[in-house]
């Protein structure tokens, strides 16, 4: 969780904000969670088990970096 808050104190963003990310192959564009699981980035088949807790994962780190 420190590493985390770490990164997003370091490059200056919310845990628990939004990024604006672009497909580099595709040129398309979408809002994504700044801690996000692969399901954020690109569909996939993976049932993401950990993808439940993020959100969770987005508060904790939140309160570390205020």
């Amino acid at each position: 969780m420190q590493l985390l808050a770490d990164l997003a104190a370091r490059h200056a963003l919310a845990p628990t904000g939004k990024v604006l990310y672009l497909n580099p192959v595709s040129g398309v564009s979408r809002a994504a969670p700044v801690i996000g699981g692969h399901r954020n980035w690109a569909d996939t088949d993976c049932p993401g088990t950990v993808f439940t807790d993020l959100p969770a994962t987005r508060r904790e780190a939140a309160a570390i970096v205020l």
